[in-house]
C-alpha cells in the first residue's frame, strides 16, 4: 500500500513546477515562486499589464505634443515604471531564468480556446 508522503513527493515534481528554480513547493520560496507563477499566468494579470502599456503609449504621446509638459507626467511615468518593475519581478521570481530565453516569452501567455 502506498505511503501518503509517496503521493505528496509525486504531486510536487509535477512538469508544472518546473519554472520555480530548485526549491521545493513546501518551501517558503517554492511557494512565493508558485504564486508568482500562478499570479503571471492569469488572464487578468495580462489585461492589467495590457491596460498599462496602452496608458504608457497615451502618455508618451502626450508628453511628446507638449514642449513644456505639466508636472503630472513626471508622476506618471514613475507610476508606469512601478508598474513594469513589478511586472518583471514577478515574471523573474515565477519563471526564472527561462524567462529571459523564451521568444516573446511564449510559455508564460496562457492559451486561450
Amino acid at each position: 500500500m502506498p505511503d501518503s508522503s509517496d503521493s505528496e513527493a509525486s504531486s510536487d515534481e509535477s512538469p508544472d513546477h518546473e519554472y520555480c528554480h530548485t526549491a521545493p513547493p513546501k518551501t517558503l520560496i517554492g511557494r512565493l515562486c508558485l504564486r508568482a507563477r500562478d499570479i503571471t499566468r492569469h488572464p487578468m494579470f495580462h489585461q492589467m499589464i495590457l491596460l498599462a502599456i496602452v496608458f504608457a503609449s497615451v502618455v508618451i504621446g502626450v508628453e511628446t505634443t507638449y514642449t513644456d509638459p505639466h508636472p503630472i507626467f513626471e508622476v506618471f511615468d514613475d507610476i508606469i515604471t512601478i508598474i513594469f518593475s513589478i511586472e518583471f519581478g514577478m515574471k523573474f521570481i515565477g519563471h526564472s531564468w527561462k524567462y529571459f530565453f523564451a521568444g516573446l516569452n511564449i510559455h508564460i501567455i496562457p492559451q486561450f480556446s
